[in-house]
């Protein structure tokens, strides 16, 4: 099954999307060296003393986003996003980047020459990294979220993939 993330690792003083893009990639900072080295989240809080926030944030980037998965790349805590990849590799720590070392490598199908703005509720800006599960709908009021949608069924699904509980519709419907 593909789920689908959004992740907004954008601050106001960083603009990194055309990086990203360019080299199909998405990434978190956080320094607390490779995420893979902790046993489970409650191990990354009690070493690192970070927030639920950024535990549950890197954890999720770390060890929940599969190959095959899509995201959603957004400004950081705004309505606004740059794009839509499939994820092409989980999750890797590179520690030759400068910033941002967390990342996953992913191939923007969805490309957004200006930001969109998105007319969605709160719980879409909320954290860094999460699900847009089966709920998704609560996220996007429905003139926003249809189009984006069937955008993503037709550009990422295939005649096996499902986003929760969404399944792409045969030829015949």
């Amino acid at each position: 099954m593909v789920n689908v993330w959004q992740i907004s690792p954008w601050r106001e003083r960083y603009d990194l999307w055309q990086e990203f893009r360019d080299a199909g990639i998405i990434a978190i900072g956080w320094e607390m060296g490779d995420l893979l080295q902790y046993e489970d989240d409650v191990d990354l809080q009690k070493k690192t003393g970070r927030g639920l926030n950024d535990v549950g944030s890197c954890w999720t980037f770390s060890h929940k986003i599969e190959k095959d998965d899509i995201v959603v790349a957004k400004k950081g805590s705004s309505t606004q996003i740059y794009g839509i990849g499939r994820v092409l590799e989980k999750y890797r720590y590179d520690d030759t980047r400068p910033y941002y070392k967390h990342i996953i490598r992913v191939d923007w199908r969805i490309k957004f020459e200006k930001l969109l703005k998105l007319n969605v509720s709160k719980e879409f800006v909320q954290t860094t990294v999460g699900k847009l599960d089966i709920g998704i709908r609560q996220y996007f009021h429905f003139s926003s979220f249809i189009g984006i949608f069937r955008s993503v069924q037709k550009v990422f699904l295939s005649h096996h993939h499902t986003i929760e509980g969404q399944t792409k519709r045969s030829k015949e419907e």
